[in-house]
């Protein structure tokens, strides 16, 4: 097996005799050459060929996976937004609660731990946020009594340790605040079913949105439909005059 060189000038005409070279400068020499190959075979697959077909198909993956990161945050953005509104329907009542236990009779440090204990409980409500459920037109009012009942507990409870006290004898039983607290319940929960009606709208609203962005891929349309479909029937559990 002979390699001839180049021929470079008249004097330039060499020839190598692979048979005269020791058996393992050879298998050296084909090591070499395989690894040459392999590193041209490992370059064309990892950067060439990425601009072919399947990088133009895999930048289009990346892209709706940026698209799906982007709806995700528009969709937490939404969630955050109505979270903070339900907690300030909330903390806004105790100005209300606090006309009820105005009295000469009642020490302020009473005051101060029934107005705080009252919207205590809703605020727990307001965390646990079960609200498409507990407040539709068929669950609502038996979830207010079960809230008022709590209220409740909690009123009996400090009222026992406080009406012994000596500025604390004139501070009203139950069955005389029962009806304003419910009142307040009402109102209150009548404006969380505004601010959860307008929550599902709006994400309805941003997945309509990015329908147009995800028209050619069948799985993600279909995903969006279902939750479009779960937040239309979620509407549809509000008393009517909440949907219009």
């Amino acid at each position: 097996m002979k390699l001839f060189l180049l021929q470079t000038g008249a004097s330039a005409n060499f020839e190598f005799d692979f048979s005269q070279m020791p058996f393992i400068n050879l298998i050296t020499i084909i090591i070499a050459i395989l690894l040459i190959i392999f590193f041209i075979l490992f370059v064309f697959v990892k950067y060439v060929k990425k601009v072919g077909p399947i990088g133009v198909h895999q930048e289009g993956n990346h892209s709706i996976d940026i698209s799906i990161e982007i709806l995700n945050n528009e969709l937490k953005k939404e969630d955050l937004i109505f979270r903070s509104k339900l907690q300030s329907i909330t903390s806004i009542l105790k100005p209300r609660i606090m006309n009820i236990f105005e009295g000469p009779g009642i020490c302020p440090s009473s005051k101060i731990a029934l107005i705080n204990s009252i919207p205590k409980i809703l605020q727990d409500a307001v965390y646990n946020n079960h609200f498409s459920i507990e407040l539709s037109s068929e669950n609502k009012s038996r979830y207010l009594e079960y809230i008022l009942t709590l209220i409740q507990d909690q009123y009996v409870e400090l009222y026992n340790s406080l009406i012994s006290t000596m500025c604390d004898n004139t501070l009203p039983e139950w069955n005389v605040i029962k009806e304003n607290i419910s009142s307040i319940l009402v109102n209150w929960s009548d404006k969380i079913i505004s601010e959860e009606i307008k929550f599902i709208k709006s994400n309805i609203m941003i997945y309509e949105k990015y329908k147009s962005i995800f028209k050619s891929n069948e799985p993600l349309i279909n995903k969006i439909n279902d939750n479009i479909k779960r937040y239309q029937e979620v509407l549809n559990q509000f008393d009517g005059k909440w949907r219009s």
